[in-house]
């Protein structure tokens, strides 16, 4: 019996010296408390604005969960935004904001092009899932529908000119929206021709892009020479960065490929006229150790893309497109025709990408997929 009594007693001095340890704490707890309130003790206009602000997404804001890749960069392609004009390249507005509000909010870092430039060059690095913006063409849809979303989630863009229809030609950007845009310090302006981005003819029943063709003249039966084609492309070229000079103070470094068309002749004129970071259309992701010279691009401009579609192309080219490889010497889309292209495609080696089906990605099709066009054989992949 006393045993028990002794245990009785145990019990309670233990529970009465667990109540003074709660009596002491729960001051200082409900002190600590005061201090550091959570969102339920706000007051309810701070709690439940009726009208909150949206909170501006940072690139710099990252989390070890949302790191799809790192060292990387892929970028986007875009052309024209309207609400009314339907086509392969145009999206509607609504669609456009869907995607940049659903890549900031799946933690994808949106960089301005001179960033990629640098980081291709080995000269700087790129945050973990580093996406770039581009548009094509210079429609003024950029400066209605883009421009104002961009500007909302402070995410940077480079648009390429077809310098001779700024101003001039209805349905384009004029130059006082281009300054505009270029002041606002989101926008880099590259170029896209002067005016040379049209289908030429080659020949009696073929075409091929402008910046690439040899021009078949009708009358006399006759086909552009060597040195006129340089002539022609480097007239156009100086055209163009002379009015960048003229409209912006300097001329630009960046040029897109019409109809993503691209050969060492055109390379070389380029680069001549003071132009050195290429943009293409064929898919993939950049990273340091390609050819900075050529830079891949994905279709996200095309109406067939949702957010969610876009969203995976970015993830799967990042996740496929791993070094070594490299970008073809040349690229011509499927309708060009120009028998001079034969003696290129004979002289001027080609090397693709070492997948190990040696497989091209190709993400301007209707959705992400692996193109069926299979590389040559091995004995004319330079190595």
């Amino acid at each position: 019996m006393s045993e028990f009594l002794k245990g009785r007693k145990m019990v309670a001095g233990t529970a009465l010296a667990a109540l003074v340890i709660l009596y002491l704490l729960v001051p200082a707890l409900m002190a600590a408390s005061k201090e550091k309130p959570g969102l339920a003790s706000l007051p309810a206009k701070t709690a439940g604005a009726a009208h909150p602000a949206p909170p501006i997404p940072s690139r710099q804001t990252d989390t070890a969960a949302r790191v799809y890749y790192r060292g990387k960069v892929v970028v986007l392609m875009y052309h024209n935004i309207s609400p009314t004009y339907h086509g392969r390249g145009t999206i509607t507005p609504e669609t456009f904001a869907a995607e940049i509000s659903v890549l900031v909010q799946s933690g994808y870092h949106i960089i301005p092009v001179e960033e990629l430039a640098a980081f291709l060059q080995k000269q700087a690095q790129v945050p973990p899932n580093a996406v770039a913006i581009t548009f094509d063409d210079g429609y003024e849809g950029v400066y209605r529908y883009a421009y104002p979303v961009l500007k909302e989630f402070r995410a940077p863009a480079t648009v390429f000119l077809i310098a001779s229809y700024i101003g001039k030609k209805e349905g384009f950007l004029s130059w006082p929206q281009v300054r505009e845009m270029a002041a606002s310090g989101l926008f880099t302006f590259g170029g896209h021709t002067f005016n040379a981005h049209y289908g030429a003819p080659t020949g009696p029943h073929t075409t091929a892009p402008a910046t690439v063709a040899h021009i078949y003249d009708f009358a006399s039966g006759r086909k552009e020479t060597a040195a006129a084609y340089r002539t022609r492309l480097f007239t156009d070229s100086q055209r163009a960065q002379a009015l960048f000079t003229q409209e912006l103070g300097a001329p630009t470094p960046y040029f897109a490929y019409p109809y993503g068309a691209f050969t060492p002749a055109l390379d070389e004129i380029l680069r001549t006229a003071g132009y050195r970071y290429f943009f293409t259309t064929l898919g993939g992701a950049n990273q340091p150790g390609q050819d900075p010279y050529h830079i891949y691009r994905i279709n996200a401009g095309a109406p067939w893309v949702t957010p969610e579609r876009l969203v995976s192309a970015v993830r799967y080219v990042a996740w496929l497109y791993n070094l070594p490889h490299r970008m073809p010497h040349m690229w011509l889309p499927r309708w060009a025709k120009d028998p001079a292209f034969a003696y290129l495609k004979a002289n001027v080696p080609l090397s693709y990408p070492r997948e190990p089906q040696r497989k091209l990605v190709n993400f301007n099709l209707h959705h992400a997929r692996i193109s069926d066009r299979v590389s040559p054989p091995a004995a004319t992949i330079k190595r």
